[in-house]
């Protein structure tokens, strides 16, 4: 089966019927399983481009959060509301305890991830330190080309969460998409993948 992915939310947007900001939000569509990952930055903009590409929020089986940052969890209570009860949330650990609590209290699991688990056939959470008690989620998807890799900023940086990744699943990487934090990163270590998995 392929991956379905749609961006709802991003800084830069070629339409100009949707609207534009600061964070992201991106839906991920693979093995019947419909994951929400993030909200972005502007929850009313993240539900009016849901809204105008026909996205419903009820078809969500799973929300992931990245982390804990403000333009990646814009409207958390308002957002899990509109999904079904059915669906599941996995946050990485040191995530606001009360976004977790209101989670709690309309859907029916939470999942604190610590390091790397299952959460759906060939569907896992990656989580890894991001710098001063700072979590962050990833999600990475196992299909027959490799690994598909959904990242919100990469604060552990994103040669280690490949790495991890890799590691974890020993399958070579396809694809990779989502925020890449870079910037403090030397030259020397600047690559992505070492070399491919045998």
């Amino acid at each position: 089966m392929s991956v379905r992915i749609t961006i709802l939310y991003d800084n830069r947007c070629r339409s100009s019927h949707l609207q534009e900001g600061w964070g992201f939000s991106a839906l991920v569509e693979y093995e019947g399983a419909t994951i929400l990952f993030d909200t972005g930055g502007d929850a009313k903009a993240v539900s009016s481009n849901a809204n105008k590409i026909s996205v419903p929020f009820s078809v969500i089986t799973h929300l992931l959060f990245s982390h804990r940052h403000w333009d990646h969890i814009a409207g958390f209570k308002e957002i899990v509301k509109k999904v079904s009860p059915a669906a599941a949330l996995y946050v990485p650990k040191t995530f606001p305890w009360f976004l977790i609590r209101a989670g709690s209290s309309h859907l029916k699991k939470t999942k604190v991830v610590r390091s790397f688990e299952a959460i759906a056939p060939n569907i896992y959470s990656l989580v890894l330190k991001g710098g001063f008690w700072l979590y962050e989620q990833v999600l990475v998807l196992k299909t027959p080309e490799g690994l598909g890799i959904i990242t919100g900023c990469a604060h552990p940086g994103i040669v280690q969460i490949l790495k991890a990744a890799q590691q974890q699943l020993q399958t070579n990487i396809s694809f990779v998409l989502g925020g890449f934090h870079q910037l403090f990163t030397p030259a020397d270590r600047s690559y992505l993948v070492e070399r491919p998995i045998a």
